[in-house]
């Protein structure tokens, strides 16, 4: 019964040249600023995000505690690519040159592309 479930998945299962390339927008904050950046993200057209508390060492500082208040926060942001292009260009504006940010985008290849 099992396996039959798995082989009538797998052969439900898209193609490789079925699958849609969209963008993957990932930005490294305090986690003071993930609110303002979230709501940012959807008025630019992002559809969700996904939050997660993360810790590491950048040119302002080395985060170590996880529960830290001053803690930073990862956001990532699955999105069509012109999103991702206005995403990445406000998060190149001036209001963020002397705060402990960072994004970056990716081409990602997903098998729903209409969920994003």
């Amino acid at each position: 019964m099992l396996r039959a479930a798995l082989i009538s998945q797998f052969q439900g299962a898209r193609s490789m040249s079925e699958l849609q390339t969209i963008r993957r927008v990932t930005v490294y904050a305090d986690a003071h600023l993930e609110a303002d950046l979230t709501q940012q993200f959807l008025k630019l057209g992002a559809k969700g995000y996904t939050v997660t508390a993360c810790r590491g060492k950048g040119k302002h500082d080395s985060v170590e505690d996880l529960f830290a208040p001053t803690g930073r926060v990862r956001i990532e942001i699955l999105v069509q690519p012109l999103v991702g292009d206005r995403i990445m260009e406000y998060m190149s504006g001036n209001q963020f040159k002397r705060l402990a940010v960072a994004a970056c985008m990716e081409s990602v290849q997903v098998a729903m592309d209409d969920h994003f």
